[in-house]
């Protein structure tokens, strides 16, 4: 489980993952690129949570720059969890932290 927090505004937003949390964090920002280059409109997804970041700074804040992302969140590991227990602990952390939307940047609770 990991924590990001805009440092533009302070809006958090909570992740899960399986890999390592860097290499997720390069997802977010592989997704961030992918709205650039598409202007900001990505579509139905089937995960729209991981374009989130990346949609935040570009709706926003306005960043069209692709290193744009590596300076804009404050990135906080809050737990290691099983694989099993990866949707329960989302959902505990959502809570907790209050990450959903309007309060934070997650638009969906796993619950």
């Amino acid at each position: 489980m990991y924590h990001l927090k805009c440092k533009l505004c302070g809006l958090p937003y909570v992740g899960k993952t399986v890999q390592m949390v860097g290499s997720r964090v390069c997802g977010h920002r592989s997704k961030y690129n992918e709205v650039i280059k598409k202007n900001g409109i990505v579509g139905e997804v089937e995960n729209k949570d991981e374009y989130v970041p990346g949609l935040h700074l570009f709706n926003d804040h306005g960043l069209r720059n692709f290193e744009d992302f590596n300076n804009s969140y404050e990135l906080t590991l809050l737990e290691k969890c099983t694989p099993s227990s990866l949707d329960v602990k989302e959902h505990f952390w959502i809570k907790k932290l209050r990450t959903i939307c309007p309060f934070g940047l997650n638009s969906v609770d796993p619950y």
